[in-house]
């Protein structure tokens, strides 16, 4: 006799889930429903609710918990890419990883959007027009749209994208903006034409707020004093800067001269401390994080891992379940973060802001 699957019963994901995330969400519960419950029995009409801190009680994994289907979170769960990632040549996203499972990768509908929004979510975009991008800008609005919204806003200009892909016999037209999104939905009609003005208006706010927090942090980072030191990477220089504005790690490397920003944050919406090499640099910041690690465990009066090489490890590793250092294709882990705008509620760091410095200058030194 066949085991029966367990129902699933909650759909988890990250705090502001990003493009990869809410395709996932999407195929299960309206585009790929029928493929989705012979996949995972009850995942339709599943809840949705949000992973805030990234990591599970200690000693428990993703495993211990058979009726919740988490997406783009939990360490080496199925539909989590991050982990995965490290063992492949072969980068996956959330939405590729599904779109497998679910056996739709070929669709003519969605092979070059799946492509696309992979090739986003590994090396990032500077397209600000991006529907990818202007997603991540409509959680920091200064009044954003419920999530159901935003998932709706999602689903109109990828279906728009899917109908024109059927309908050119899957001709690749590059990765999707708003503009063609918001061209597609009027010339295909019906009640999605309707929503495409209300929509682009929406997208088009949110870069123009955006903007505005990007002059506002450069007015703010532009008197702070770089620190400079000597490091195995040469002469570098780092800044330290405050405030719950999200541009000024942008801003300040904008400014140039820039090598290293230590971001802290006030109200810790988005995390508390994120830092940050600066792109292409080739800084990779596993020292530092072994050095902060190790630190944050002694303060804590925690043990250190009997193998010191896993203070050293990407992600959030158990022992601290604090610090998250960042592994994707071509950020090469130059980016630390404890807590983020995905993981809000990541514990707070116990080391104060000084030796926080000195262990990122320490941590760069040549062995």
């Amino acid at each position: 006799m066949q085991k029966q699957k367990t129902q699933i019963k909650k759909l988890v994901t990250h705090n502001r889930p990003h493009l990869d995330e809410l395709w996932v969400i999407l195929a299960i519960k309206r585009w790929c429903s029928k493929l989705a419950e012979q996949k995972w029995p009850g995942s339709s009409t599943a809840g949705i609710e949000i992973f805030r801190t990234g990591v599970h009680p200690q000693g428990a994994t993703w495993r211990d918990f058979p009726d919740t289907l988490f997406i783009g979170c939990a360490k080496g769960s199925p539909l989590d890419e991050h982990w995965s990632n490290l063992a492949t040549e072969t980068p996956e996203c959330a939405a590729t990883l599904a779109a497998r499972l679910l056996g739709v990768s070929d669709r003519v509908e969605f092979k070059n959007p799946l492509r696309h929004i992979l090739n986003v979510d590994q090396a990032g975009t500077k397209n600000r027009r991006l529907v990818s991008a202007v997603l991540n800008l409509l959680y920091t609005m200064s009044e954003p749209p419920s999530i159901e919204a935003i998932m709706d806003w999602v689903d109109d200009c990828c279906s728009a994208d899917f109908n024109d892909q059927s309908s050119s016999g899957g001709k690749d037209k590059g990765p999707l903006t708003i503009d063609r999104a918001h061209k597609m939905m009027r010339e295909q009609g019906g009640n999605r034409a309707k929503r495409a003005d209300r929509w682009f208006l929406l997208a088009t706010r949110a870069i123009k707020e955006r903007e505005m927090r990007f002059s506002s942090a450069r007015d703010a980072v532009k008197n702070i004093v770089h620190q400079k030191f000597g490091s195995a990477y040469g002469n570098l220089s780092m800044m330290t800067v405050t405030g719950d504005n999200d541009q000024l790690a942008s801003a300040s490397f904008s400014l140039g001269g820039v090598d290293i920003v230590i971001h802290h944050r006030v109200e810790k919406t988005a995390g508390t401390v994120q830092i940050i090499a600066k792109a292409g640099s080739g800084i990779c910041l596993s020292k530092v994080a072994a050095l902060i690690r190790a630190m944050e465990l002694r303060k804590r009066g925690k043990p250190l891992p009997s193998d010191e090489a896993i203070l050293y490890e990407v992600d959030i590793i158990e022992e601290d379940g604090i610090w998250h250092l960042v592994d994707t294709k071509n950020q090469n882990k130059r980016m630390l973060f404890n807590g983020s705008a995905s993981h809000p509620d990541v514990e707070s760091t116990v080391i104060d802001p000084v030796t926080l410095g000195e262990l990122v200058k320490r941590g760069l030194q040549k062995d």
